[in-house]
């Protein structure tokens, strides 16, 4: 079972789905699900066109024996990964530092302008997404996109206080342009978890009970849903400008559309590992 644990952890840490890996060496997408599950074997030449896809050695592909092993994603950049340290490729990197120093420079603008801490939280998404690019071996496009977009979600929604009652933006008492904001945010909101269904669906569950984590996380939503009245009104009650209680309020709103957002995606990877699961006992 060595060689199909191995075959799935070096596919995911090189960011391929099984579609893409079994396009490389012209199989079927069943064959490399097949392989990682250890229904099946791959044969020797797939054995020895695997570990140059994947720029091991074949010990380390069948035995799982640590090597040095050279980086061979599509950006290039000859980065090297050795005894279990991690490298960025070369414009991952370049991105990431790019992205840090651009977030650092508005950060300290900002300060310098006057806006003192509040310079971290405009330049938090350019810094969170440096960071992914440096640091994030797998779904470098979805993690991106959570660092860039939570954080914007939490400063609109206490900034704003747009909800879900602003999708009445046609009526006379309401703005129209906070409608428009709703619903970008919403439209934003259902692309990240689609996104996240799309990155994660060949991802490998290491929990044996998926079904129970997801019922427990199903619980804790329902409970944050149900408690969010007295929580704001605790929330509310703060500080007598309510500053620090609307950002709480919209902190836990942020944290509550993340742990929905962790829902549907874990579900859409269990119900898929599932149906595969049945496939090949089938």
């Amino acid at each position: 079972m060595e060689l199909s644990n191995n075959i799935g952890r070096l596919r995911g840490e090189r960011g391929m789905s099984q579609e893409e890996l079994a396009a490389k060496l012209g199989v079927s997408r069943q064959s490399v699900s097949k392989w990682e599950t250890g229904a099946a074997t791959p044969e020797l030449e797939k054995v020895a066109a695997l570990a140059e896809l994947f720029g091991v050695s074949l010990d380390e592909l069948v035995l799982g024996v640590e090597g040095t092993e050279k980086d061979t994603t599509p950006e290039g950049g000859g980065a090297e990964r050795a005894q279990g340290t991690y490298a960025a490729p070369h414009r991952r990197f370049v991105a990431g530092v790019a992205l840090l120093c651009t977030g650092a420079a508005l950060a300290i603008l900002l300060f310098l302008l006057g806006g003192g801490l509040w310079g971290l939280v405009y330049a938090s998404p350019l810094l969170l997404c440096g960071l992914v690019c440096l640091k994030a071996r797998r779904h470098v496009g979805f993690w991106c996109f959570a660092a860039a977009y939570l954080p914007v979600l939490w400063y609109i929604k206490w900034g704003t206080g747009v909800s879900q009652a602003d999708l009445h933006f046609w009526a006379p008492y309401n703005n129209p342009m906070r409608g428009i904001i709703y619903i970008a945010l919403l439209g934003c909101s259902i692309g990240l978890i689609v996104c996240g269904m799309r990155s994660f669906r060949d991802t490998e569950l290491r929990s044996r009970r998926p079904w129970l984590r997801l019922g427990l996380c199903a619980a804790l939503y329902a409970a944050a849903y149900f408690l969010r009245t007295p929580l704001y009104m605790l929330a509310g009650s703060i500080d007598a400008q309510a500053l620090l209680g609307s950002a709480l309020m919209r902190a836990f709103d942020v944290a509550r559309y993340a742990l929905l957002a962790y829902i549907l995606i874990y579900g859409s990877v269990a119900l898929r590992r599932g149906g595969a699961a049945g496939g090949v006992e089938g």
